[in-house]
């Protein structure tokens, strides 16, 4: 693996342990995340991705996500660039990368 994708990588496991913990810190149902808490918000990500998916496409809709994906329903059109009405989890991930990256400081030129 090249250092730009390691770099990308944690940067999308960073971005997306924090939109999930934020996100557990709302809930009512919140539960502390213990161990390794980037591979668990991977995790959790996916789960909720795959609970979003209802058809098993390997996409989801603006719809789908709003109540399981609120983070990807509030942030549908920037995740969504080609303007297809739905997203994946690739988009996802490259979204909060972005995000990531952005945050850092840094930038994929």
């Amino acid at each position: 693996m090249t250092r730009l994708n390691t770099t990308v990588r944690n940067a999308v496991r960073a971005t997306l342990a924090a939109v999930l913990v934020a996100g557990a810190a709302l809930s009512a149902n919140a539960q502390p995340m213990g161990g390794n808490h980037i591979e668990e918000a991977l995790t959790v990500m996916h789960q909720r991705f795959d609970s979003a998916d209802s058809n098993h496409d390997g996409r989801i809709s603006r719809e789908d996500a709003r109540d399981r994906m609120p983070f990807v329903y509030r942030n549908f059109d920037a995740i969504d660039t080609a303007r297809k009405g739905y997203v994946t989890m690739a988009q996802i991930e490259a979204y909060a990368a972005r995000q990531g990256m952005a945050r850092r400081g840094g930038g994929m030129r």
